[in-house]
């Protein structure tokens, strides 16, 4: 996909799917450099209610979406300093930070643990 776009095409899809569903709300998730491209298209849309971030690579700026719930997932190899850095980050926030250990931050294995907390 052309990166300049990708924003845009996210957007798209999530105007498609809001016209075509009943929903209150729809949800919206990003992984890796997608945690970027998912917080665009919840900055977008005020049916977007909760915003996750998995993996992302960096801490990002959450303006604009102040009034949502952010769930930030993070790979136990990314380790607690991480960790630490977003629950700073997130303060004052309706949001949280998961750490799940045992996985790499592809993750490649654990990720299906999230759905057990």
């Amino acid at each position: 996909p052309d990166p300049s776009k990708v924003l845009a095409d996210a957007i798209a899809a999530q105007l498609h799917l809001e016209a075509c569903v009943e929903a209150q709300r729809v949800d919206v998730a990003g992984y890796l450099s997608g945690a970027h491209t998912a917080l665009g298209v919840a900055r977008e849309s005020r049916r977007i209610q909760h915003l996750v971030l998995i993996a992302p690579p960096t801490l990002l700026d959450l303006t604009g979406v102040e009034d949502r719930r952010v769930l930030v997932v993070l790979a136990g190899s990314q380790g607690p300093s991480e960790r630490d850095a977003w629950k700073k980050h997130l303060q004052g926030l309706d949001a949280r930070v998961e750490l799940i250990e045992g996985a790499d931050q592809r993750f490649l294995r654990r990720l299906p643990i999230l759905g057990e907390k």
